[in-house]
Parts: C-alpha cells; structure tokens; sequence
C-alpha cells in the first residue's frame, strides 16, 4: 500500500509544481479542494484492485476519505485511450470501428507538449 500511496502523491506533487509553472494564474490555487481524479487500470481489474487504489488515495491524502466516492473515478485502460483519441481528433471518430462489443481503434495520435504556452498540441504520425 505504502509504495502505491507514496508514487501517487509523488506524481500529484509534479502535477502541481508543473500547473503551478505553467499557468498564470494558478489553477490548483482555485481548484485545489475541488479536484477530481482519475485513474486508468488495466481492462481486467475488477472492484478489489479499485478498492485497494482507492485507500492508496485516501493514504496519500489526495482525496479525503469523505469525498472519494465522488471525486475518485476508474477507467479501463482500453475506454480511455479511445475516448482520448476521440476527443483529441474529432475525425477519429470516424476511424473507429465497434463491433460485436470490441473497439478497434485504426488511427493515433501522440501529443507533444509546447512549453512556451503550457497548451498540448497534436503531431500526427
């Protein structure tokens, strides 16, 4: 549980320090209390590994124990990555196809990062 609790608040402490760099003003200032999150685990997970994630939160203190129904969410791995490349390229949309309950997903995008503006922007491959 330690070593989970310890490297989730190590990544939110970066998130922060990188929001805390890069916009002006402050985000996490206004939002802080206020903040959801999400994690992604692999698409066989089920409740027990959620559970277990979810006290690795609470022990991290980036949510209270009080609020982590509402503000802490899970994604399978495989729902977020399309639902990233659907929302990053609309015409992606289009490149994914659903049948018999599988997604297969014909089209990527990774994402480099403009340190200038702080804003994310798209290569395409």
């Amino acid at each position: 549980m330690k070593v989970y609790s310890d490297f989730l608040r190590y990544l939110c402490d970066h998130t922060r320090t990188y929001l805390r760099e890069t916009f002006i003003p402050d985000p996490w200032v206004e939002l802080g209390d206020q903040v959801e999150l999400i994690l992604t685990h692999p698409n066989g997970w089920n409740v027990i590994q959620q559970r277990f994630l979810q006290k690795a939160v609470v022990a991290a203190e980036l949510i209270p124990a009080s609020a982590v129904k509402t503000r802490l969410h899970f994604l399978e791995e495989s729902e977020a990555s399309t639902s990233f490349c659907m929302a990053v390229r609309a015409e992606l949309a289009d490149s994914i196809q659903v049948r018999s309950n599988e997604i297969h997903v014909l089209s990527a995008y990774p994402l480099m990062r403009k340190k200038s503006t702080g804003r994310m922007t798209v290569h395409r491959l």
